[in-house]
């Protein structure tokens, strides 16, 4: 596992993983050893845990964290809360917004980025030290004709600033945010 800086390019740190293991136990390792204060952290969705979040918090950093089924209740919370603001075009509710178009390579891809602080009422809150936004990205690709998409929602320690997301959003071309 690596932790890389992309608007510089660098790899900062690595760690091996043992055999059939992963990042949910690499990360705090390379927690250790990287300075991440002052920094935006991202992990893919598997580890987004909520001791990797209170590390990267304890160290000064920021986390912007990706949001599956292996988070227990979040996502279905984060989701469910999300679709129903998104339904009724977030009315009564302060969001950040922005849309995106791009062609390159052939390919069409627009994207819709939606941001919100976190209400006190979302379930599983207290577990996440330092929540404060939730994020929604939907994408849609174009390339030869055939149409695709998904959906992607994020936790974040950070405060709204949908430009900002998109940016480092699209910095990737996928659907992690980088380091900054």
């Amino acid at each position: 596992m690596s932790v890389w800086a992309c608007e510089q390019g660098l790899t900062l740190g690595q760690v091996a993983t043992a055999e059939k293991s992963n990042e949910i136990t690499a990360s705090p390792l390379l927690l250790v050893l990287v300075d991440v204060k002052d920094a935006s952290v991202s992990i893919d969705a598997m580890g987004t845990q909520t001791t990797i979040a209170g590390k990267i918090i304890d160290k000064g950093g920021d986390y912007v964290l990706p949001v599956k089924g292996n988070q227990g209740l979040l996502e279905e919370n984060v989701k469910t809360l999300l679709e129903a603001y998104l339904e009724n075009d977030f009315a009564g509710v302060k969001v950040s917004r922005q849309e995106t178009s791009e062609t390159r390579h052939g390919r069409i891809e627009q994207r819709w980025y939606y941001q919100v602080n976190v209400p006190k009422t979302l379930r599983g809150l207290k577990k996440w030290k330092g929540l404060w936004m939730l994020g929604l990205v939907i994408r849609t690709r174009e390339t030869g004709g055939i149409e695709s998409g998904d959906v992607q929602y994020y936790i974040s320690i950070l405060k709204r600033n949908v430009n900002v997301f998109a940016d480092q959003f699209a910095a990737t071309g996928a659907s992690r945010i980088p380091a900054h």
